[in-house]
């Protein structure tokens, strides 16, 4: 059986491929469990998998908070108007009237989900560099003086 590789560093495929499972993922709840929930498991799973089968999971996998966050970020523009009752007239002149939420609540839970991935993310890369120039190798060189 052959091993697969994993990269030293996440990349921006690796972690769009975990924000497409996390959008799958949290589409599949934002949906009640409908008809279309089932497309999402079954979506989330083979992006799952073939994010860990082929990239590593590691940080990459912070990506699903960027995918969470991505219906987050929807379900508050979807709120837009809200909260409370908003009515709409169409064009043949009828009026429809729904109850909205108040839509800050979901932009702060996305935007925090973001950071705390773009951070995670970004943080693994400047680990994994950081974690080159202080290896012994490098470390062999030439001394300073004090």
């Amino acid at each position: 059986m052959a091993a697969t590789h994993v990269p030293a560093r996440p990349t921006v495929l690796h972690v769009v491929l975990w924000a497409l499972a996390g959008v799958c993922s949290s589409a599949t709840l934002l949906a009640a469990f409908t008809a279309w929930s089932l497309a999402g498991v079954a979506g989330a799973v083979l992006l799952g998998w073939v994010a860990v089968r082929h990239h590593g999971s590691g940080r990459a996998a912070l990506g699903l908070l960027l995918g969470l966050a991505a219906c987050l970020l929807l379900v508050a523009w979807l709120n837009r108007n809200g909260p409370g009752t908003v009515c709409s007239t169409d064009a043949a002149g009828s009026t429809t009237c729904t109850d909205e939420w108040s839509p800050w609540p979901w932009l702060a839970a996305a935007l925090l989900l973001a950071a705390l991935a773009v951070g995670g993310v970004l943080g693994a890369r400047r680990d994994r560099s950081a974690g080159r120039a202080a290896s012994p190798k490098r470390a062999r060189g030439r001394r300073l003086p004090d």
